[in-house]
């Protein structure tokens, strides 16, 4: 109860108006912040599409994978597919899981 009468107290020093514009100002910096927060989700997206490609085509041309590779790139991919991605690197994963999985030797 105390706190609801600092609260009023304070609002009305403020004044609704002031209170009003702030949080017209905090709104537009949350809007601003979450186009940042896109902007960086698509680069990062493309980053990780590009190595994911590269991994594949590496990969292919050797002609197997390690088990630890395709773990590693599988984990990639499902970050890579969590940010939204199309469907394009669908086609190259199970390629890639058809390709000769191997295991390392120590």
């Amino acid at each position: 109860m105390e706190l609801a009468k600092e609260i009023l107290t304070i609002m009305g020093l403020i004044g609704v108006p002031s209170i009003f514009t702030l949080c017209l100002v905090c709104l537009k910096k949350v809007k601003q912040d979450a186009k940042q927060i896109k902007t960086l989700m698509t680069a990062q997206q493309a980053q990780m599409r590009s190595q994911l490609l590269k991994d594949y085509y590496h990969y292919m041309n050797r002609g197997f994978i390690y088990e630890s590779e395709l773990s590693d790139w599988e984990n990639q991919y499902q970050a890579y597919h969590s940010l939204g991605a199309n469907g394009i690197m669908d086609n190259r994963r199970d390629r890639l899981f058809n390709l000769d999985v191997k295991e390392e030797i120590l």
